[in-house]
């Protein structure tokens, strides 16, 4: 091997080892960012289930408020 392969060989592999630094910087991001979308979904869901078992109540009071006005018919 020439000197001109081997500094070719090493321009590659300084090459490759930006992308994989690249490819490490990206996946990192990605996975913050998952992780952000999570706990986004999760308060969400935390916020919704009050409301959720606030609705289930009153279908369930309007339903018994139906039982006792129905029978007397």
């Amino acid at each position: 091997m020439g000197t001109d392969e081997l500094t070719r060989i090493h321009e590659l592999a300084k090459r490759v080892t930006l992308l994989e630094k690249m490819v490490l910087r990206q996946q990192s991001r990605i996975d913050e960012l998952a992780q952000r979308l999570e706990k986004q979904s999760m308060q969400r869901k935390d916020r919704r289930a009050p409301q959720r078992r606030g609705r289930m109540r009153m279908i369930v009071v309007m339903m018994r408020a139906q039982r006792y006005v129905h029978p007397s018919q």
